[in-house]
């Protein structure tokens, strides 16, 4: 990842000049301490009314859709098989099994998407982001962050185009706005998201910090036009025109019922850094 943040992470990840290392009393870096104590107990005496998200139906249709084909071919050889005695049952019984398999895929994909555990629901907020889909990504956060404070954008390089305006994050639309000028830049865009090196620190009961890498690709599925001309010159040049952004990142999620909520759904909240109110009143 280079030096771009001592230490890995990025201790000033606002888009905005005022926010420093260390705040002052009125300052935004207090204000967002303050706000955080006053979040974690709303989520905790249930004040925040936040319930469970569930599983990803939309993922599960598509992966319905896109092992039907092979699973009904396999099918298809299998009887093909038992009606052959040539091929013999065991043939059949193998192409039985991988039928089986690609029906079985999208259940797992299904259960695979309900954020019961912190890794999830990390996978899960960053796909919804990546493919805009701001309602899915907006229930993954604790109600208790959906309010009128003011969230400004990063300025990291590739990563988009920030206005520099501040948003709230109190409804799908600012939601959308926030995170497309990040990600969702390119005319038809996409945006693959993977999170490797996490580490999971339980700090309090139903608390835990993640510390992770993510990485974002991000281009335009324009060049894939190309594919009905020519399969290689679109792959070649959707990977010398992608943007690829690498960035250490600290999450604070909340666990809520048997799932689990980012705690801050803007790309890093000051709060997630300066863990002091973690340990107000303890």
């Amino acid at each position: 990842m280079g030096d771009l943040y001592p230490g890995g992470i990025n201790r000033q990840p606002y888009g905005n000049a005022f926010a420093g290392s260390q705040g002052s009393a009125n300052s935004f870096e207090e204000a967002a301490l303050h706000r955080a104590a006053a979040k974690l107990q709303s989520i905790h005496s249930g004040a925040s009314g936040d319930a469970t998200v569930g599983v990803n139906w939309g993922v599960g249709a598509a992966a319905i859709i896109l092992s039907a084909i092979p699973g009904l071919l396999f099918v298809l050889l299998a009887y093909g098989a038992f009606s052959d005695r040539n091929a013999g049952a065991a043939v059949g019984i193998v192409l039985s099994l991988l039928a089986l398999m690609f029906f079985g895929l999208p259940l797992l994909v299904i259960l695979s998407s309900k954020p019961d555990k912190p890794k999830k629901a990390l996978r899960e907020f960053y796909r919804a982001v990546g493919r805009g889909r701001a309602k899915r990504a907006l229930a993954l956060v604790t109600n208790a962050d959906k309010d009128g404070f003011q969230r400004r954008q990063p300025v990291i390089p590739k990563l988009g185009h920030p206005s520099g305006y501040p948003y709230t994050l109190d409804g799908v639309d600012g939601y959308r706005g926030y995170w497309n000028e990040l990600v969702r830049t390119h005319p038809a865009p996409y945006c693959l998201t993977r999170i490797s090196g996490l580490q999971i620190q339980e700090v309090k009961p139903g608390v835990v910090i993640a510390d992770f890498e993510l990485t974002l690709t991000m281009n335009t599925q324009l060049w894939w036009i190309l594919i009905l001309i020519a399969l290689l010159l679109a792959a070649l040049l959707d990977i010398l025109t992608r943007k690829v952004v690498k960035v250490r990142l600290r999450k604070v999620l909340v666990q809520v019922g048997d799932e689990w909520k980012l705690f801050n759904g803007e790309w890093q909240g000051y709060e997630e850094m300066d863990l002091r109110w973690l340990h107000a009143g303890s």
